[in-house]
Formats: structure tokens, C-alpha cells, sequence
């Protein structure tokens, strides 16, 4: 049996463009218009998008087809969208997050679909503190010995 992989083109032209904003485990391949990633199921992937205007996606893929699973440009087969912005502002905001999670040793991928969708309310509002990301964060970690 194999494994069902998520492509991800990752390009660069004067109309278009895309980026990773965290690089996701998974396999680089030659593309004609870039280069393509190979991510296995269950990775999330911070993904952004410059056509006319900028999008910015946040998405685990999916080791089988979902019925409510969502296209995205550059990216196939379908992935579960976890959190979609489209300024500038909110993607620092996502950098700055990443950057958190890698201070802390937390991998993108081992938090749960709920936390991202907490996360994107409060993108959607106003800037995630140091507070409410930990707070954010608590449901995700197990407890530390003697709190």
C-alpha cells in the first residue's frame, strides 16, 4: 500500500508566487515552474500565495479523501483548511507564532485542528499576547510536574 502524498508547488514568476513559511518534512522534486514538495498525511503546512493579492493558508493533509476537503492553488490533492488569512500583518503574525513553537520544541503538526481554528478567531480580532497564545496553547500540552 501506498502512501497518499500532498503536492505543493512552491514557485516564483512575475505573476505568481508561492512559499513555504515553515518547511514541512517531506520530499523537494524539479518542477517546470518551481519546485514541488511531496508532504505525507497528517503534516501541517504554513503556505503562502501571491497572485493578485496575498493568501496566506494553514492546512493538514489528508492521508485519504475528506468531503469537505479544500483546494487550494499550487497544492493537490485536497488538504483540510485549518486557517486562511489575507494580509500581511496576520502572516508576520503566523511567522511570529512559528517562531514561539520552535522556541518551546511544539511541532506545527502536533497540535490539534481546534487549536487552529481557536487561532484564527483570534488572528480575525486583534494580535494574539503572550497570554492568549498560552492560553491557546494550554489545551495542546500536557500539564508540567508541579503545576
Amino acid at each position: 500500500m501506498t502512501t497518499r502524498l500532498t503536492a505543493v508547488l512552491l514557485t516564483s514568476s512575475e505573476t505568481a508566487s508561492s512559499r513555504l513559511v515553515r518547511d514541512p518534512s517531506g520530499e523537494s522534486r524539479p518542477h517546470p515552474k518551481g519546485s514541488l514538495l511531496l508532504v505525507p498525511p497528517g503534516e501541517v503546512v504554513f503556505f503562502s500565495f501571491r497572485a493578485r493579492k496575498l493568501r496566506s493558508f494553514v492546512f493538514r493533509t489528508l492521508g485519504a479523501p475528506e468531503p469537505h476537503s479544500t483546494a487550494i492553488p499550487g497544492v493537490s490533492p485536497g488538504v483540510r483548511l485549518l486557517l486562511h488569512t489575507q494580509t500581511a500583518g496576520r502572516l508576520q503574525r503566523l511567522e511570529e507564532l512559528l517562531q514561539y513553537l520552535d522556541r518551546i520544541a511544539l511541532p506545527p503538526s502536533s497540535l490539534s485542528d481546534r487549536f487552529y481554528s481557536r487561532l484564527h478567531a483570534v488572528l480575525s480580532g486583534r494580535l494574539p499576547q503572550g497570554k492568549v497564545l498560552r492560553s491557546l496553547l494550554a489545551d495542546e500540552r500536557p500539564p508540567e510536574a508541579g503545576t
